[in-house]
């Protein structure tokens, strides 16, 4: 499936090429001047998990998504918004759960929750990585992982649709 997306981004007919080469026939070898784009493109696999309940959706090799979409943008932003539209991401507007993991991962994403919480999104993050935030400028509600107890259980606030995003970087 990824073949012929390629060949359609890059414009060069890989299946053709491997089919000729695989015979022995002659075929047209693409020079370096094929990867000289004025676009890009992007595959998202599109799952169902939003219709399965208690589905711990953990993505690794062999991914089980039920579709994909590929989509052509002028650049890598425009061509990852497209895909992920396509396949049924909604752009937020409650609050972003942000949990990060290691010190990597929250300088990482610093950039990001500094432009989130610029375009007005309330954060929320769990104690490691709210302070990291708060430490750092980005104003950020203290979470609490389900074993802690308190008033913002992470658990909860799940269960009751409080986030409309979860970026979560396991240690």
């Amino acid at each position: 499936r990824s073949f012929p997306f390629v060949s359609k981004v890059i414009k060069h007919n890989f299946i053709d090429t491997a089919t000729r080469v695989m015979l022995g026939a002659s075929y047209n070898k693409p020079d370096g001047t094929v990867f000289d784009l004025d676009h890009i493109g992007v595959k998202s696999s599109q799952f169902s998990y939003s219709r399965l309940q208690k589905f711990d959706p953990i993505l690794g090799v062999d991914m089980a998504s039920t579709g994909e979409v590929g989509c052509i943008g002028d650049d890598f932003n425009e061509a990852i918004l497209k895909s992920m539209l396509s396949v049924g991401y909604r752009i937020p507007r409650k609050g972003i759960l942000i949990s990060s993991g290691e010190v990597k991962s929250k300088v990482d994403l610093l950039e990001a929750c500094k432009l989130l919480h610029a375009k007005g999104y309330d954060l929320y993050a769990s104690h490691g990585t709210q302070q990291f935030l708060t430490d750092n400028g980005v104003a950020a509600t203290d979470v609490n992982w389900p074993d802690e107890g308190g008033e913002h259980n992470i658990q909860e606030m799940i269960t009751h649709n409080k986030f409309d995003l979860i970026i979560n970087f396991p240690v």
